[in-house]
């Protein structure tokens, strides 16, 4: 979308962060609250369509490319990325807020609420460090950008996952996740390149081998969510069973 909308690497950011907090947000509200809550207009799957949609029906396609429409000299891709913004700023509070007030009726501390915070904190700090700083530095964003962003994916799918399996379950989520720290894979080498500006594996190695890490990480996580559910059903996974269709007598009747 992000590509779509011709973003820069500074707006991309926000509207991909911005995309990430509205569902692990509201992920994390339904974890304490035992509630399913999403806006109506900015939740996490509509409040994107809708933005894509308008961006679309408000664009011009010429021969040499995309016109953007502009407001007051700003184009319509960053009004849009603003107030995708706003509207993530305006559900974070009000899913706080839900999670505040439960736990003051149950008597937690809020504290224990905000434990779970830390997972997507710590990747959106990675995620902000790689694509603003490293890239910013190196002109390497056409590159790094498809790599960084699909670690972050799957290592945010995960957490999602683990958040949602937890609440399904009766589960305690562990804040502290092994996927959590597979982003630092490719900040420890920078660090380490500028610091003794020594270059031994090629920054573009380094993330083809993280996204490797944080790829079969998530597999791995796939495959035993499903092969716990598939057992405790007693459901036969990757498996049709045929069965014997006993012949009918008589003449099947004309259609």
């Amino acid at each position: 979308m992000a590509a779509m909308m011709q973003m820069s690497v500074l707006w991309a950011t926000i509207f991909i962060l911005c995309a990430q907090l509205n569902f692990y947000i509201a992920t994390w509200d339904e974890y304490h609250t035992h509630e399913m809550y999403l806006p109506k207009i900015n939740g996490a799957d509509e409040g994107l369509v809708l933005t894509v949609l308008l961006y679309m029906l408000t664009a011009f396609v010429l021969p040499r490319g995309v016109w953007l429409m502009e407001v007051y000299t700003v184009p319509l891709n960053v009004w849009f990325t603003i107030v995708s913004l706003l509207s993530a700023l305006f559900t974070a509070n009000m899913f706080v807020g839900r999670v505040r007030d439960h736990s003051r009726e149950k008597g937690w501390p809020l504290e224990r609420a905000w434990w779970k915070l830390l997972p997507f904190g710590i990747t959106v700090s990675q995620t902000v460090y790689w694509l603003l700083v490293v890239t910013a530095a190196t002109n390497a964003f056409d590159y790094a950008v498809f790599e960084v962003l699909l670690c972050c994916a799957f290592c945010f799918g995960q957490f999602t996952s683990r958040l949602i399996v937890a609440h399904v379950c009766g589960m305690h989520f562990k804040a502290w996740q092994p996927a959590l720290w597979v982003p630092m894979i490719p900040i420890t080498a920078h660090i380490l390149t500028a610091v003794l500006d020594v270059t031994v594996v090629p920054p573009s190695t380094v993330l083809h081998i993280t996204l490797c890490i944080s790829g079969l990480m998530w597999l791995h996580y796939a495959y035993v969510c499903i092969n716990a559910i598939s057992s405790s059903l007693g459901i036969r996974r990757f498996n049709i069973e045929t069965r014997h269709v006993p012949e009918v007598s008589g003449v099947l009747p004309e259609r």
